[in-house]
């Protein structure tokens, strides 16, 4: 009887020390054990006949879609000082954004339009 109660005791423990495991970082973000097991869980509710290679091929997926989230962060960062520094009058050549897209647009129409003119 007390061996029982001795294991089970030992398993809680491992359970709560797995659970706080740092699992992988990004950035300044870290990733436990216990949020992928529960993505895991969460999106692979029907059986598997090898977990261990499910489970690989899951934490590659999570970490790719974690890192894409990291750099759609980063691309709308850049794209929100490039709106900044974009002028009213749209001085900058090239760019796209909500304030000068449509003049750069139109700039560009213009020449192709008076160019297939002459």
């Amino acid at each position: 009887m007390t061996k029982k109660c001795l294991a089970a005791i030992i398993i809680c423990f491992m359970m709560i020390s797995v659970s706080a495991q740092t699992l992988f970082t990004y950035g300044k973000y870290k990733v436990d054990v216990k949020e992928f097991l529960r993505a895991y869980n969460k999106n692979n509710s029907q059986p598997v006949s090898n977990k261990s290679k499910a489970l690989r091929d899951y934490l590659d997926l999570y970490i790719n879609s974690k890192l894409k989230l990291i750099d759609e962060q980063i691309a709308s960062f850049h794209q929100r000082i490039a709106d900044q520094r974009c002028t009213a009058d749209c001085n900058c050549e090239g760019h796209v954004g909500p304030r000068c897209g449509s003049t750069v647009r139109s700039a560009h129409r213009g020449r192709r339009a008076d160019k297939g003119r002459s």
